[in-house]
């Protein structure tokens, strides 16, 4: 009696495991990538750099961040299909702010190029214009 139990448990307890597989198996298979570099605006990278994804409705996903390395690069890898805001941003550099669709199982390669940001003393030698 005992061995009988234990069968039927240890095939139960496979039945609700490969059930779970099943199910988690096609939402990771579905999970794609954001990758890419930022740079200046002549191509040079950017290191340590500050790099956001932010989805659309930003009830279904976290925020995540990463700070690019030596050659600008980075990668977010599980990311799930949808829309999202990526914004870079790094020290001396205005911040680049793009749209970015990602597929099922898709790989998206970026390349943010980041404007450099106008020194204190222009903004302050600008003229000031008289009000009409």
């Amino acid at each position: 009696m005992r061995g009988s139990s234990v069968r039927v448990g240890g095939w139960r307890a496979g039945a609700v495991l490969l059930g779970l597989l099943a199910m988690a198996g096609p939402a990771a298979a579905q999970a794609g990538r954001v990758v890419g570099r930022v740079t200046d605006a002549a191509g040079r990278p950017v290191p340590g750099a500050s790099v956001v994804l932010v989805a659309a409705d930003s009830t279904s996903a976290p925020v995540r961040r990463e700070v690019t390395g030596e050659t600008g690069g980075f990668d977010f890898s599980a990311v799930q299909p949808g829309v999202y805001t990526l914004r870079a941003s790094g020290t001396g550099y205005r911040e680049r702010a793009m749209r970015v669709e990602l597929a099922p199982a898709e790989l998206e390669s970026v390349i943010a190029r980041l404007p450099q940001a106008r020194p204190a003393t222009a903004l302050a030698e600008e003229p000031r214009r008289r009000p009409r």
